[in-house]
């Protein structure tokens, strides 16, 4: 009884998280997929640009920095509260990388939900 149990609520867990990554009610495999593929490095790269991108959109500093990444980490800390603040980690970029290391590795599923809103993201305000 208890297993079923574990399996439904599982299963239940994953198709949550599976509309989390729909758009249109399309679910975004092809991005899935390739995230999975990265190595740990790349998924840094790729965090790093998709926050490049947000603050490249076409609207002014202080509305990016406001209301679109006010957006972005609201979201950010409900669905992924282990995400490293960094306030918290100092001028130190060795211990800045090691946190959003141990985060990806430790984390995928929050890495995952945040690179595909931060897509979501550019796109809606692109």
């Amino acid at each position: 009884m208890i297993m079923k149990s574990c399996f439904l609520t599982i299963l239940l867990i994953s198709s949550v998280c599976i509309n989390l990554y729909s758009q249109n009610g399309n679910p975004s495999s092809d991005l899935e997929l390739r995230l999975n593929k990265l190595s740990v490095e790349e998924k840094m790269d790729q965090l790093q640009k998709v926050h490049k991108e947000i603050f490249q959109l076409p609207h002014d500093f202080d509305y990016i920095k406001s209301t679109i990444m006010g957006e972005f980490n609201a979201y950010r800390a409900i669905h992924a509260p282990n995400f490293p603040v960094r306030e918290n980690l100092g001028n130190d970029q060795k211990k800045i990388d090691l946190a959003f290391k141990h985060w990806i590795s430790s984390y995928p599923m929050e890495y995952k939900l945040c690179i595909i809103k931060g897509f979501e993201i550019i796109r809606k305000y692109k």
